[in-house]
This record gives structure tokens, C-alpha cells and sequence, in this order.
């Protein structure tokens, strides 16, 4: 039977072929409109009125960019500590031209290490405080409320994402420690703001405060900027007119 239905496909696209051809077109129509449907309908939650990222996708790039610096940190330092050391073994019997030289070899030695060190666990711990906020932060903005859930979800998800590149096993552990490591952030943050007496909301407003205040410095900036030049336009312009008239008067 399915022989059969794929062989009258086969016919059919071959006398004609522009039928197979429309519907695929329309296929393609229709799963780009209901991309553009599902992007009209989550739009919100990422981009506010007036176009800037909302304060919980603020807060998510926040995170993301801290985890990030930290792993940098503590990867290259983890990596340049024992560098000094190392270097002193490997060139105990070493002579070098002048007592700048050493030093000169162990800052370029560090530095390498530092980056070396740094930027993987930097892409590592940004990836994953990218995936759990990002999905803990959407489940508060799409469910209302902020629960243990969330992060007992974002958790197993991102947990679960990070590590299926390592096969079935690796993304069932990853799973796993998710859901540990989510449920005990969970926990940690509702005692947090029931001690406080705040809500997430609250601290979603209070992280994105430096970033509306830079952003109102930039439009003030801007716009004095704007004012200083069409006034010095202005003024160029008077005194042009200026030396027209008074050549016009010599004239």
C-alpha cells in the first residue's frame, strides 16, 4: 500500500511537476506564517513598546554576561596560578640576557594561560546560566507566578541541552543534576523573597534600573549634542549671511 502511494507520487511530480512544486511552496507559506505568528505572539515577552529588551530578557543578559566574566576569572586564574612555578622548574639552568627577560616571558605566560584557561569555562558557565535563566525567567513571564517549578523545570531543560551532545546517558545525568541543582535554587530563592518580602518582580525592576538610567544618559547626551550643533549651524549661518550683505553693500 505504501509502495503504491509513493509510486502514484512519483507519477503525479513527474507529468506535474508544478503541482509538487506548489505544494511545497505552500508548505514552506505555511510553516514561515506560523513562525511569524508564534514570533508576533512571544514578541512581548522580549522586546517592551518602545523597543528596548524588557527588564526580565534584561535580566537574563545580565546573567549571562556575569556568569560569563566569573568563569573567565576563575578559569584563567585556576589556569595562571601555577605558571610562576612551572616556569622556574622549566628553566632553572636557563640564561637569559638581562633580568627583564624572565619577568617579561612569565606576563606573556600568564596571560596566555589566563586566556586559554578563561575563555573555555567562561563559554561553559555563560552557556548554562543562559539556558537556566532563560527558561526560568520565561516560565515566570508566561505562567505569572514565581515557584520552584520554574526552576526545577529550567533546570532539567537546560541540563538536559547541555549535555546531549554526550548521547542518551549524558543528557539523562544532565537531566538529573538539573533537576537538583534547579530545586535547590528554587527553594533558596522563594525563602530569599518571603524573608525580603519582595517578589521577582522587584528584582527584575531593580537590575534594570543602571541600564534605564545609562540608556536615559545616552538620549540626554544625544540630544545636547543635537541642540550644540544646530545652534553652531545657526550661528554659521548668520555670519554667512553677514558677509553677504556687506559684500553685497560694497557692490
Amino acid at each position: 500500500m505504501l509502495r503504491t502511494v509513493i509510486a502514484r507520487r512519483f507519477i503525479c511530480a513527474a507529468f506535474f511537476p508544478f503541482s509538487s512544486f506548489s505544494e511545497r511552496d505552500h508548505d514552506e507559506n505555511n510553516s514561515l506564517q506560523i513562525i511569524r505568528n508564534t514570533v508576533q505572539r512571544y514578541k512581548c515577552y522580549f522586546y517592551g513598546s518602545d523597543g528596548y529588551p524588557t527588564k526580565e530578557l534584561q535580566s537574563v543578559l545580565n546573567t549571562t554576561v556575569l556568569s560569563a566574566l566569573t568563569g573567565f576569572f576563575l578559569g584563567g586564574l585556576a589556569k595562571a596560578v601555577p605558571t610562576i612555578e612551572t616556569f622556574k622548574e622549566e628553566n632553572q639552568g636557563t640564561l637569559f640576557r638581562n633580568k627583564f627577560e624572565p619577568k617579561r616571558q612569565i606576563q606573556n605566560k600568564i596571560a596566555m594561560n589566563m586566556v586559554k584557561g578563561g575563555l573555555p569555562f567562561a563559554m561553559k558557565l555563560g552557556t548554562i546560566c543562559f539556558l537556566f535563566s532563560g527558561i526560568s525567567t520565561f516560565l515566570y513571564v508566561y505562567r505569572g507566578r514565581s515557584d520552584p517549578m520554574n526552576h526545577i523545570i529550567s533546570g532539567a531543560i537546560a541540563g538536559f541541552i547541555y549535555k546531549i551532545n554526550m548521547g542518551l546517558k549524558g543528557s539523562v545525568a544532565g537531566t538529573i543534576l538539573g533537576i537538583i541543582l534547579g530545586t535547590i535554587s528554587g527553594i533558596m530563592t522563594t525563602f530569599v523573597l518571603y524573608i525580603t518580602g519582595t517578589e521577582l518582580d522587584d528584582v527584575y525592576t531593580a537590575g534594570n534600573k543602571f541600564i534605564v538610567a545609562r540608556r536615559e544618559k545616552i538620549k540626554e547626551g544625544m540630544k545636547t549634542m543635537t541642540e550644540e550643533k544646530e545652534i553652531n549651524l545657526q550661528q554659521i549661518h548668520e555670519q554667512t549671511q553677514k558677509i553677504n550683505e556687506q559684500y553685497a553693500t560694497k557692490k
